[in-house]
């Protein structure tokens, strides 16, 4: 069996170092050794539930996956423009999303917006990754 390091490594390897409490928890990680590793400073806190490893650089992708992360949202407007490479946003900085209408989020450094046509019935984890390989294959490919 892996250590706990390991196991929380290999869930942020390809998430910008981001892990979430729920993934965690669903990989047999423990609630007190998630508590232990965040006292350590092994794990830091983004946003609620959402984790960035220790060490990691904080980058603009990361704020925007972090944000999509802890509330189940989209990156949208100015910020989904940035991260499909469209020309004029490469040096936008706000983190955008946008969320299902029933869902109010309020995020430090965070632009919201509601959309009733955002219903997000599955895992939010499942749909960040998939949105955000999308938008890094698009990025590529351009």
């Amino acid at each position: 069996m892996h250590s706990v390091e390991q196991r929380i490594a290999s869930l942020a390897v390809h998430r910008h170092s981001l892990v979430t409490y729920g993934g965690m928890i669903e990989a047999g990680i423990t609630r007190r050794e998630i508590e232990r590793r965040q006292e350590c400073g092994l794990i830091v806190p983004r946003f609620r539930g959402v984790f960035a490893m220790a060490g990691a650089e904080p980058t603009y992708e990361e704020r925007v996956l972090a944000a999509c992360l802890a509330t189940g949202g989209v990156a949208s407007h100015r910020c989904a423009a940035r991260l499909f490479g469209l020309r004029g946003f490469g040096r936008e900085e706000r983190v955008e999303i946008s969320v299902p209408s029933r869902r109010a989020t309020k995020l430090d450094g965070v632009v919201a917006h509601t959309s009733n046509l955002l219903e997000l019935k599955e895992d939010p984890d499942g749909l960040a990754d998939r949105l955000w390989r999308c938008c890094t294959s698009i990025k590529a490919a351009a």
